[in-house]
């Protein structure tokens, strides 16, 4: 598997769209479509957090060129957040699988 795409509604005030993928390289890539938005980060640095009846997805993204760090958060629906959570999980999986096998 090289990636896995997802479309979400997120569960905020504006229940915008939000399109994720997982990559086997190892990073998750987030692009928020009504606020042209985009986020990524490596899928270490990648947590969930059980908010109510809502999950929230946590990542640390890093400036390349300052070395800053940034943390965003992202609300789901406990659905949604099992599926994305099962998605980094299988691709970290491959992932490691590909670097053992290199």
């Amino acid at each position: 598997m090289i990636a896995v795409q997802r479309d979400y509604t997120l569960e905020d005030k504006e229940h915008n769209h939000a399109h994720i993928e997982v990559k086997v390289c190892g990073t998750i890539e987030v692009d928020i479509t009504e606020t042209q938005t985009h986020l990524t980060t490596d899928l270490d640095h990648v947590a969930f957090e059980k908010v109510g009846n809502k999950i929230k997805v946590i990542g640390i993204q890093e400036d390349d060129k300052t070395n800053e760090t940034k943390e965003w958060q992202l609300i789901l629906s406990p659905e949604d957040a099992k599926q994305l959570h099962h998605d980094v999980d299988d691709i970290t999986e491959d992932y490691e699988n590909l670097m053992n096998d290199l």
